[in-house]
């Protein structure tokens, strides 16, 4: 896991080749990130989709397991990933939800060049797709 800090996370998005870019901040003591990244996995692995998914922990390195168990294990060491703290965190979230209280999961939409398409908690492939799809067929009539 590769830690890295806001101005990096940016650089990441700007400099995708996708049009569009969905930042994951999970923790791994969070049961619905659990439930959500294998979806955002397979999403990340077709290369036909118009968007790259970034995953950031965004815990306490203190509070974060030594020896994953089975999911975290497999997710971190098959699937690349950053860690931000959480100071990081929040300078790079509340450029776009200045009232971010650290929940988790969050997920946001952005193009390549950094806007905002959308904030949403849990998400899946379908309504990613829906999402990009809607934000296409609004800005690009």
């Amino acid at each position: 896991m590769q830690v890295i800090d806001s101005y990096h996370l940016s650089q990441l998005v700007e400099n995708s080749a996708k049009p569009y870019v969905l930042v994951n901040f999970y923790t791994t003591q969070s049961e619905t990130c659990v439930k959500e990244i294998p979806g955002l996995i397979q999403l990340s692995k077709n290369p036909e989709e118009p968007v790259e998914v970034l995953f950031v922990m965004v815990e306490d390195p203190g509070t974060f397991h030594q020896d994953p168990p089975g999911f975290w294990k497999k997710f971190l060491t098959r699937h690349r990933s950053f860690h931000l703290n959480e100071e990081n965190a929040g300078a790079f979230v509340r450029q776009y939800l200045p009232d971010w209280q650290s929940e988790v999961p969050l997920n946001l939409l952005l193009t390549n060049t950094g806007r905002l398409v959308v904030a949403t908690g849990m998400t899946d492939p379908m309504e990613v797709r829906m999402l990009i799809s809607k934000h296409e067929s609004f800005y690009f009539q």
